[in-house]
């Protein structure tokens, strides 16, 4: 019995030794398929896994340890990909330096306009036999990758680059989904179009979407959760160092984005290198701002001046600028007229802007308080949505129209007439379209709003007058 046990195991061993190692290797997609159709050629990927298939399954042929292994690959247009190696248990130097070479000598999958990054999934004789162990080295995903990179970068290195990869590689993708709508979208298609000839990058952006009939009927157009027309804007105010106005508008929107649509890509990736940009003006604004305390004005704006030619749509620094310009003037009146020539610079950047200035009537005393209250919204989950309205009911009442038009649009479409007193949020809509000049589209609604319209503007005084800061002010 003991002998036809030990021939057995030899049998069984010499089976082993000679049976093909089992490999199985895996294919996970890590970027999107809505940008992988566009960047990606299919015939290069395919070629290029069925290649690495093969030359994996040889290379791994006669191993006998159970093994997992991780093989990020990042194509990158006009230049080799990335390869990046993780496994469990952790391969050897030689055998991962082997396994690199291997890929790289396999040519690329060809990639346009921006990188495609997907994951080769190497399972060798069942994997590793202790499930509880940890791939090394741990591997970063694209975007970690790509942030390192980023917060890297100076202060005017980071705005360029924001500027840069919005406009090379963001864009393209916008044109691609929006010129390729269905005809029944035509308005859609034409914002594509507005993207494709870049006039954005020479004529104001508020002319081409806000003042554009097609731009508020390709909104309606799309169904709801898609803010891809709004988002097409803010990439253009991205594109062109706007920064300010972009955030307030992507704040918004990403509030009410499906996370599949094609904004939702992109906004971590956004806000974390606007987030970054941020933080290194952060940093290097507190110096002047330390000297302003110490009552050294004219170093302050010389460093705040210096900081311009980082950020030079800041209405943050513009803000600070007016500040210490302000500080060692004598009169109201000189205050005034330094405003005058200041306030392009803040709230031509951002109108929203909280910054605190004289008043020199009770209306514009209302207003400053508006705009300054801005900062204190959204500051309580309880109240989102009362806050939401309110951030558009100033946004209208400082003739920020388009701004307005977006927000009251969304709330008209997602909130219950309970979160708003029951106001007609439709009449704000084209209330705001009409002070833009769309007379198109209110038409197309086949009702007379001007009764609408009418209420709209005396709730709007209504609002101010119960003000205590516009009654404050009377009072005078």
């Amino acid at each position: 019995m003991k002998k036809t046990l030990l021939l057995i195991f030899i049998f069984s061993l010499s089976c082993r030794l000679w049976a093909q190692t089992e490999v199985i290797t895996k294919i996970k997609p890590l970027t999107p398929y809505p940008i992988g159709e566009v960047v990606l050629d299919r015939e290069s990927f395919f070629q290029f896994t069925q290649s690495a298939k093969a030359a994996i399954d040889q290379l791994f042929v006669n191993e006998q340890l159970g093994q997992d292994i991780k093989i990020l690959i990042i194509t990158n247009p006009q230049k080799p990909s990335d390869i990046l190696i993780s496994s469990k248990p952790k391969l050897t130097d030689l055998r991962e330096e082997q396994l690199r070479k291997t890929l790289k000598q396999i040519e690329s999958p060809i990639t346009r306009i921006t990188q495609y990054a997907f994951e080769l999934n190497v399972r060798i004789e069942g994997g590793a036999i202790d499930p509880y162990l940890d791939y090394e080295p741990k591997l970063a995903n694209p975007l970690e990758i790509r942030m390192t990179a980023f917060n890297q970068l100076s202060l005017i290195q980071k705005r360029k680059a924001l500027k840069q990869w919005v406009f090379e590689e963001v864009i393209p993708i916008l044109i691609f989904h929006l010129t390729s709508a269905r005809e029944n979208y035509q308005a859609v298609r034409e914002i594509g179009e507005v993207l494709l000839n870049q006039k954005f990058m020479n004529e104001e952006i508020e002319k081409l979407t806000d003042l554009n009939p097609a731009y508020w009927q390709a909104i309606i157009e799309l169904e709801k959760g898609n803010q891809v027309i709004p988002f097409s804007k803010a990439c253009m105010q991205l594109a062109r160092g706007e920064f300010d106005r972009a955030i307030r508008l992507l704040v918004v929107i990403r509030l009410f984005s499906d996370r599949e649509s094609i904004p939702s890509l992109y906004f971590e990736e956004i806000f974390q290198k606007l987030a970054s940009i941020d933080q290194a003006l952060d940093e290097q604004i507190n110096e002047p701002l330390e000297l302003i305390l110490q009552g050294k004005n004219k170093q302050a704006i010389k460093g705040l001046e210096e900081l311009l030619t980082a950020l030079p749509q800041s209405a943050r620094i513009y803000c600070e600028l007016f500040y210490a310009k302000s500080a060692n003037l004598k009169s109201n009146e000189a205050v005034r007229k330094l405003w005058l020539e200041s306030q392009d610079g803040v709230l031509g950047n951002d109108p929203l802007y909280p910054v605190k200035i004289k008043s020199i009537s009770a209306n514009s005393a209302y207003l400053n308080q508006r705009r300054i209250s801005v900062a204190l919204l959204f500051q309580d989950k309880d109240q989102l949505k009362s806050d939401f309205v309110n951030y558009a009911d100033i946004s209208l009442e400082l003739g920020e129209y388009g701004f307005a038009g977006h927000m009251y649009w969304l709330i008209s479409q997602y909130f219950q007439e309970e979160n708003f007193d029951k106001r007609d949020m439709s009449s704000y809509f084209l209330y705001c379209l009409q002070k833009l000049g769309d007379e198109r589209l209110i038409l197309a609604y086949q009702d007379d709003y001007s009764k609408q319209f009418e209420k709209v503007e005396q709730e709007m005084e209504k609002r101010m007058k119960k003000s205590e800061v516009y009654k404050a002010f009377k009072k005078r």
